[in-house]
C-alpha cells in the first residue's frame, strides 16, 4: 500500500498501485535474470539471458513513463491538501473534554460509495493486478529483437510479455517459472533424477548398516527344522505324515527327518513310532542281507563241539547288529544330505537359515565319520 494522506482521488491511487505492482514485477525479474547471467556458462544460454535483460529495460521506461502523469495529478491533489488543512487548522480549547473522532481512509464523501477492496471482486478471466484486456503477442525472431530495436521506436509495435493464461484461482507455480523461461524442463528432469538417486544412497545405507536387536523375537533362536509347507500349516493340522521330497511311493522310510537339535514335536509318539519303524524294517533287510552273502559259520564248525557253535552264533548276532547300525546310519545320513539339498535353489538370507545350514553339515560329516568307523571296525 502507498502511504497517501486521505484526500487524493481514489481513482489516481489505485492507477498508482498498479503502475507500480507491476514495476516491482519486472524489478525482481531482471534480478532473477542478471544472476542467471552471472552464474551460466553457455555462450548461447548468455545471448538469451542479455536479450531478455534488455526486454525488461525497455519495459521499465514504457512503465515509467506512464506512471509520471499519475504521479503528477496526485502531487498537484497533496499540495492542495495540505494547503487547505493548515489554513484550517483551529485551536484547541483549553479544558475541552471532547473525543477527537477517529480517522478512516474511507470516509470522505467523495470516497463514500466506493469499494473499499476492489481486488476480493474478480470477474471471470481477470486476476489479481489486472488492468484491462489485450491480445497476447509472441514475436517471431526473437533472437533477432535486439537488430529490430535499432529502429525508431515510434515506428515499432509495443512489445507486451507473455502471461499465462489462467486466473489466480488455478494458477501453478511450475507452469508460471516456464512461461517466464526461467526454470527449463531439462532442468526439473535433473532435479528429479538427484533425488531418486540420493533416496536410493540413503536406503542402500540404511540396509547396510542396519544392526538387529537380540531381543527382538523374529531373530531369537528358536527355529524348529521341520518343512515350509509343515511349519506354516494351521495347527489342526499339524499331526499330519511328513513326506519327502519326490513322487516316489516309498515314502515309509523317507516319511521321517530328524535330527538331535530338533524342536519337541519330534518327541511325540507319532514320531516315535515311525522311529522304531524304521530301525525294525532295516534290521530285517540286514538279516536277510546276511543271510544270503555271508559264509554259514554253521557248516564250518564241527557239530559237536557246542562252545565254538555258541561262539559263532554270537559273532553272526554281532555281524548282523553291526550291519543293521550302518544300514541305519546310512538312511539317517541320506535323509540329512536331502534336507541340506532343499537350502541349495532358494536364497539363504537371514541368520536363522545360514546357522541350520551349518548345523546341519556339521552332523552330517559327524554321521559321515561314524558310517566310516563302523565299516572298518572288525567283530
Amino acid at each position: 500500500m502507498l502511504n497517501i494522506p486521505r484526500g487524493v482521488t481514489r481513482k489516481y491511487v489505485e492507477e498508482l498501485e498498479d503502475y507500480q505492482k507491476q514495476i516491482r514485477i519486472f524489478m525482481r525479474n531482471h534480478q532473477i535474470l542478471s544472476y542467471r547471467l552471472k552464474k551460466s556458462t553457455d555462450t548461447n544460454e548468455r545471448g538469451n539471458i542479455r536479450g531478455q535483460i534488455e526486454t525488461l529495460e525497455r519495459f521499465l521506461l514504457q512503465w515509467n513513463e506512464k506512471q509520471k502523469p499519475v504521479l503528477e495529478k496526485i502531487r498537484r491533489e497533496i499540495k492542495e491538501v495540505n494547503r487547505k488543512s493548515k489554513d484550517g487548522i483551529k485551536r484547541k480549547k483549553v479544558g475541552s473534554c471532547k473525543a477527537t473522532p477517529s480517522t478512516s481512509p474511507y470516509m470522505s464523501d467523495t470516497e463514500s460509495n466506493s469499494d473499499p477492496c476492489p481486488t476480493l471482486t474478480l470477474a471471470p478471466g481477470q486476476f489479481t493486478g489486472y488492468i484491462t484486456s489485450y491480445n497476447r503477442f509472441t514475436p517471431d525472431g526473437y533472437l533477432d529483437l535486439k537488430e529490430k530495436l535499432k529502429v525508431d521506436a515510434e515506428n515499432q509495435e509495443e512489445f507486451i510479455l507473455p502471461r499465462i493464461e489462467r486466473v489466480i484461482s488455478n494458477v501453478q507455480r511450475n507452469e508460471f517459472m516456464n512461461n517466464l523461461d526461467l526454470v527449463l524442463p531439462v532442468t526439473l528432469r535433473e532435479m528429479e533424477e538427484r533425488a531418486r538417486f540420493l533416496n536410493a544412497k540413503r536406503i542402500e545405507y540404511r540396509n547396510l548398516t542396519y544392526i538387529p536387536e537380540l531381543s527382538e523375537k523374529k531373530h531369537r533362536i528358536d527355529y524348529n527344522y521341520w518343512r515350509g509347507d509343515y511349519n506354516s500349516s494351521p495347527p489342526t493340522l499339524r499331526t499330519r505324515a511328513r513326506v519327502a521330497n519326490g513322487n516316489n511311493n516309498q515314502s515309509s522310510s523317507k516319511s521321517t527327518r530328524l535330527s538331535r537339535s530338533s524342536s519337541s514335536r519330534a518327541a511325540s509318539p507319532q514320531s516315535s513310532t515311525l522311529i522304531k519303524n524304521v530301525v525294525i524294517k532295516s534290521s530285517e533287510e540286514s538279516k536277510k542281507k546276511v543271510l544270503s552273502n555271508n559264509i554259514s559259520y554253521s557248516e564250518l564248525s564241527p557239530p559237536s563241539d557246542q562252545k565254538h557253535e555258541r561262539k559263532i552264533l554270537s559273532s553272526n548276532s554281532l555281524i548282523t547288529r553291526k550291519n543293521a547300525n550302518v544300514l541305519a546310519l546310512e538312511k539317517k545320513l541320506k535323509e540329512l544330505r536331502e534336507t541340506i539339498a532343499e537350502f541349495g535353489p532358494r536364497t539363504i538370507s537371514t541368520r536363522k537359515e545360514r546357522t541350520r545350514r551349518n548345523e546341519l553339515l556339521a552332523e552330517e560329516l559327524k554321521l559321515s565319520k561314524k558310517v566310516a568307523k563302523l565299516q572298518d571296525k572288525k567283530i
